[in-house]
């Protein structure tokens, strides 16, 4: 829950044209404004460097804690519902594209 009111915020301080142009970054450029936003304001600092998107399975992965979070349909993070890689589904590894399995396997 804290993590949607944190994006609320992150949203409302944007100037309209501001949020046209979040809608058209990618997934990466998106985390990077919202992360930027974070620690500008709420003292959340080296998280950017820890976060890695998984594009192909809708998720970030933390890489010092191995916790997935899944993005939500904004593309922000659910921060509110970490998963330990070791406890994701066969589904959801089937469904990892290649950049995302090298990602996974160099951590």
């Amino acid at each position: 829950m804290k993590n949607n009111i944190y994006f609320k915020w992150f949203m409302e301080s944007l100037r309209e044209d501001q949020k046209k142009d979040y809608q058209q970054y990618s997934l990466n450029e998106q985390k990077n404004w919202y992360i930027g936003y974070l620690e500008d304001h709420y003292s959340v600092k080296s998280a950017k460097s820890t976060l890695i998107t998984l594009e192909s399975v809708g998720a970030i992965i933390d890489k010092k804690t191995l916790l997935v979070y899944p993005l939500f349909k904004n593309n922000m993070p659910d921060f509110d519902n970490p998963m330990d890689l070791k406890y994701c589904s066969s589904e959801w590894i089937e469904n990892l594209n290649k950049v995302d399995i090298d990602i996974l396997t160099n951590l």
